[in-house]
Formats: structure tokens, sequence, C-alpha cells
């Protein structure tokens, strides 16, 4: 099994879930879209592979708004049709923060600034334990569930989880480790 593990800033690494992933036997692909020297400046361009490759895509965080495109810029919108292309070839994605919130997007759900962001730890309840409890986050955004979706996480702030067909989308960050 292959994965592709995409980060959106020089910041990003696939931490705990790369890990799992490893533990798990799964190889996997990582690359940046945005160098460090462009942090400020993040409209470059991008290749995205062919997600048909791969058995998972990975999606990371960002410090940017998915709704955000001339802020954000030439990868944007190809990074929304990469995953569309994705998704209609039945490849689950597993869309973490920014990743969740693009991959709300492609599916029909909205992505909004929050009434207040969510910075640390954010007790989140659901009725599957693996995604109950406190988890990092560190968002400024959220999305809504998209129609189809099963929500899986929440809580006073905002849906955390949801379930689309092999796909899940989070709000918060499993990847966390102690030097991220």
């Amino acid at each position: 099994m292959k994965a592709y593990c995409l980060m959106h800033d020089h910041l990003t690494t696939a931490g705990l879930v790369g890990e799992a992933l490893t533990t798990e036997g799964w190889e996997f692909d990582t690359e940046w879209v945005v160098p460090e020297d462009r942090f400020t400046r993040p409209a470059v361009s991008f290749e995205f592979p062919d997600p048909t490759q791969y058995d998972l895509i990975v999606p990371f965080g960002a410090p940017w708004s998915v709704y955000d495109f001339d802020g954000v810029g030439s990868w944007l919108e190809p990074e929304l049709a990469w995953l569309k292309r994705a998704l209609d070839a039945d490849v689950p994605v597993l869309g973490i923060c920014f990743g969740g919130q693009l991959l709300a997007s492609v599916l029909g759900g909205g992505v909004a600034p929050t009434e207040r962001p969510e910075i640390g730890w954010v007790q989140v309840e659901s009725d599957v334990p693996a995604l109950a409890g406190p988890w990092f986050q560190w968002h400024y955004d959220h999305f809504t569930v998209p129609e189809g979706a099963q929500m899986r996480a929440q809580n006073a702030a905002a849906a955390q989880a949801f379930t689309h067909g092999r796909s899940l989308g989070l709000q918060f960050h499993p990847e966390l480790t102690p030097e991220i």
C-alpha cells in the first residue's frame, strides 16, 4: 500500500500519521507545496501527481484559508481539482485541518472563518472512541459537513470530523508530536 502525504508549508511533517503508516506497512511519498522562502508569498507552481498511483492521499494543514484564492494563489484551485480526481477514482483521502477543509469543499461543504479560533488542546466529542478526547487544534476556519457525509465528531465550536465513503476529514491534528 502506498500513500501520498502532501504538506503545504515547510513547518509541517507527517509526525504520528507517518509513524502509523510505517507501522502498518505502508510506503509513502512526501512533498511540500510552498518552500520556506515563499512562506509569506505562497503563490508557487506545483505539479500534483496522478492520484491513482496511490492507495491513500493525505493533505495536511496549512496557515492559509481554503477560500483565499487571491492570497494563496496558483496551486489552490489545481489542488481542489486534484482531490476531486482522487475521489472520482475512489482513492480515499485523509484530510487533516486545511486538508479536511479542502475535502469538505470538494464534496460541496462550506469553509468559513470561525467565531473564535481554536488553538491548543480542545475537547472533541464523538461516538467513535478513536476520535473522542482532547486533540490539538490550530485553525481560524472551520468546515461544514458536506451533504451525504456523516459527522463523526464535533464540539461547541464546529464539526471536527466527517466521513464520506472511504474518506475522512478532520479539523484537528493527529500528526502532532512533541517535536512538532
